[in-house]
């Protein structure tokens, strides 16, 4: 067992396998075989074989060495059994370089058509001095499923690209390696020697050190090589699961894939530009402030000018046995919610009620919660259910704060005042699986204003409601008996404020709306892309304010951002209902922002546009 400081100071305890456990393994293995064919051939009289057994701990579970009695034209066979190909390891782990000359490539099944293997697999077992490794989906499906990191265990993955970056990072980690897309074969420039032979500039990286990770520009991910436990790789991980959400917006995941591979990781540690595209190699050296990376190295490869030729060849249309079938059933949470129990006012009251004040320093007064009748859960016609909630930092106020609420709850709302004990209460409550590095994420969180954002977005994705922030006040068509602006069939309520898009200060949604979904996710994909600039300075604008809330609106019900006032329709058939314009937004028609000013400091509390220097993210050596 290892241990690692991952992210912000988050502690993993890893069991992983030594390199030179594995190597031994491989050798005793390798010279007990006694010259195996790679590939054996299923007839329906033997169908019923099985070679789904392989090893938990590694995916070198079928070693063999030699393929010279392969006769693909002999053969009259309904499916071939993929096997691997493994060389000893003082050809795969040489001394000479980090990453080990091991390929992997991802398949559904291990039995393929003959035609599949002649023109796809069999290219692939041809190139030399590398080991190739099928993954299958058994095996994937086991490794991700029992995998050490939980929030790779808790991932949801529906799409195909998905699935194969999920495992393609979890395996480069491991292990290390090569891993390409199987919709592409090798070309002459892989075939005639690896991409690491291609010149002395390719062996060695910047300051004549080896090369740690081999990215393709302008790849939307067919081609990755990294040395085992490589920090970006891990970062890519990381991403990948921050991006899964995307699966289930009105996008797909692999629109936004290009986002996790070279664009992300030229763009956030490494510093410089290419001088000519004509290169073959561009070494990346990392910035001076990123200490997580000072050992690791960034090289582009331009694949099209290896001078042995292309280096990989698309193979297209994909054939349909390469397809992966994956089970939709992980997405029923955004989709089906009848599926959820609805909230209940009994847990409301426990998140806001513990530790009453009963007084506050002077200056300041206690401010209760207001609980109405028919203005709950199961009493009320509406979906979006009637209660007002804010956050602050205690439940102490000054007298402007203390009048302003008054003003709100004079709507005849149930209103309650969610402190920074109720706000953890909520982040404690439960696993929340549906956001699987939400608790990853919450230590790089570094102001208040950014704790505030994530709080909304996840309450009102279990408890819905209307969140308005503690400064503004209620318009005159805001939720006043008689003229109330949300409607008993809106299903969610926003703004468009006045910059044009919808406003996240003041906003409605009934519980588990998709829209509460997305932002959140979007905010925390946020904080991971951009812990670069999370550790500088308080971003909680484009990170996980406003611009979130954009986003989020976009992948639910698509369009740019900015809308017209009308009601849409989006993901899972679930409406938003948008209102005003940019002139009744600036009239506070809806809601008054920032009407009330002042005395933040009496109450421990900054605007986050005052926030000079933030709290630092203490950030580990790798």
């Amino acid at each position: 067992s290892i241990s690692f400081l991952l992210l912000c100071s988050i502690n993993y305890s890893i069991n992983y396998i030594g390199l030179s456990q594995v190597s031994k393994q491989l050798v005793n293995h390798v010279l007990n075989q006694n010259n195996e064919t790679l590939i054996q051939t299923f007839t329906n009289k033997t169908s019923g074989d099985d070679d789904s057994e392989h090893n938990d701990e590694a995916t070198l579970t079928t070693i063999v060495e030699n393929r010279s009695s392969i006769s693909l034209k002999e053969s009259h066979e309904d499916c071939i059994l993929i096997k691997n190909k493994v060389l000893p390891s003082n050809i795969t782990h040489s001394n000479d370089r980090l990453i080990p000359r091991v390929i992997h490539l991802f398949i559904p099944k291990r039995c393929l058509p003959p035609s599949i293997v002649e023109s796809i697999i069999q290219p692939w077992l041809d190139v030399p001095q590398h080991s190739i490794l099928f993954h299958d989906f058994e095996e994937i499906s086991h490794k991700l499923s029992t995998h050490r990191y939980d929030f790779v265990r808790r991932a949801c993955y529906i799409e195909q690209d998905a699935l194969v970056d999920l495992a393609r990072f979890v395996y480069l980690y491991d292990e290390g390696g090569l891993s390409f897309d199987i919709d592409y074969i090798p070309g002459p420039g892989f075939r005639n020697g690896t991409i690491f032979d291609a010149g002395s500039s390719a062996r060695k990286g910047y300051d004549n050190k080896p090369i740690h990770v081999v990215v393709e520009s302008d790849s939307d991910g067919r081609f990755v090589a990294a040395e085992p436990n490589n920090f970006l790789i891990m970062s890519s991980l990381l991403l990948t699961v921050g991006k899964l959400y995307s699966q289930f917006s009105s996008l797909t995941y692999h629109k936004f894939r290009a986002e996790v591979y070279p664009s992300y990781i030229n763009n956030l540690y490494f510093a410089g530009k290419p001088k000519s595209a004509r290169q073959v190699i561009i070494i990346r050296r990392p910035v001076k402030n990123m200490r997580l990376f000072t050992t690791h190295l960034h090289i582009m490869l331009n694949s099209s000018r290896l001078p042995g030729g292309e280096m990989l060849r698309l193979v297209s249309p994909l054939p349909q046995q390469l397809r992966f079938s994956l089970n939709q059933s992980c997405a029923q949470f955004l989709y089906e919610k009848q599926a959820r129990n609805p909230p209940s006012m009994e847990a409301l009251m426990n998140l806001t009620d513990h530790d009453q004040i009963m007084s506050c320093p002077p200056g300041l007064v206690p401010i209760s919660n207001q609980i109405l009748p028919n203005r709950s859960y199961s009493d009320s016609n509406k979906l979006i259910p009637p209660m007002l909630h804010m956050t602050a930092k205690s439940k102490c106020l000054t007298p402007a704060y203390r009048d302003n609420i008054n003003a709100w709850k004079d709507t005849q709302h149930s209103f309650f005042l969610h402190d920074d004990a109720a706000v953890q209460r909520l982040f404690d409550e439960e696993e929340w699986l549906e956001f699987p590095l939400l608790r990853e994420v919450l230590p790089c969180v570094n102001s208040g204003a950014m704790k505030a954002d994530i709080w909304r977005y996840l309450f009102t994705w279990k408890y819905g409601g209307i969140y308005t922030d503690m400064d503004n006040s209620p318009g005159l068509k805001s939720l006043w008996e008689g003229n109330n602006s949300i409607k008993p069939e809106d299903d969610a309520f926003f703004e468009v404020e006045r910059d044009g898009f919808p406003s996240q200060y003041f906003f409605a949604v009934s519980p588990h709306h998709p829209i509460s979904y997305f932002m959140l996710s979007r905010a925390i994909y946020g904080l991971l892309c951009c812990l670069k600039s999370v550790q500088r300075t308080a971003l909680a604008v484009s990170l996980t304010g406003p611009g979130a809330c954009k986003t989020g609106i976009m992948n639910a019900i698509g369009g740019s951002g900015y809308y017209n006032a009308a009601v849409y329709s989006g993901v899972g058939n679930r409406s938003v209902t948008i209102v005003g314009n940019k002139r009744t937004a600036r009239r506070g028609v809806y809601a008054w922002r920032s009407n009330v000013t002042g005395d933040l400091e009496l109450m421990n509390m900054s605007h986050y546009q005052n926030v000079k220097n933030p709290a630092r993210i203490k950030l580990p050596n790798h």
